[in-house]
């Protein structure tokens, strides 16, 4: 799983690093929903994290939705409107995937927490991310792969908060190419 989800081909590393902005101050954000909380969630959980080779920071979880009123959900949902609220965004459109389970009851959750957010249930919600006019934050290697341009909120969150949970992949790739006797 760490091989499928951090490690990419040098041209696609490439392109997608390109696309990464450090900002969206003024801009409007869309969220990949259940990745980038899935993805606060396993930090909080305790779970180790991997800044991989394309600069993004992933968990390697199964996409398993866990009960939203979980402390670990909450409190994921808490920091991704927290880090949005810092990063002043024009304005929040999340979107979830219809067809997983508890999929309204997940957006009732969100929407208590961040009311000013435009949360979608959408039939084919990597479909809608790509298709939206704005910056994208999530860690999907398909649609970062059709998307203009990335913000890591998920990363972002995760380096601040949680840094001694992520092993920086590439950095570690790089020490050891280097050096093979470590």
């Amino acid at each position: 799983m760490l091989l499928y989800r951090c490690v990419h081909s040098d041209n696609d590393v490439t392109l997608i690093r390109e696309k990464i902005v450090k900002e969206v101050q003024g801009r409007h954000l869309i969220i990949d929903g259940y990745n980038v909380l899935l993805t606060v969630a396993a930090a909080i959980e305790g779970l180790t994290l991997y800044l991989c080779d394309d600069g993004l920071v992933r968990d390697l979880r199964s996409t398993k939705i866990r009960n939203f009123s979980t402390p670990s959900i909450m409190n994921a949902i808490k920091l991704v409107k927290d880090a949005t609220d810092e990063l002043k965004p024009r304005n929040v459109t999340l979107f979830l995937d219809k067809s997983i389970s508890m999929s309204a009851e997940h957006s009732k959750a969100i929407r208590m927490q961040a009311p000013q957010w435009n949360v979608i249930l959408a039939s084919k919600a990597d479909t809608e991310v790509i298709a939206s006019k704005g910056i994208i934050a999530s860690s999907d290697y398909v649609i970062l792969m059709k998307t203009n341009e990335v913000f890591d909120l998920a990363g972002l969150i995760v380096l601040r908060k949680y840094p001694n949970q992520v092993v920086d992949l590439l950095g570690y790739l790089k020490r050891n190419l280097n050096n093979p006797r470590n």
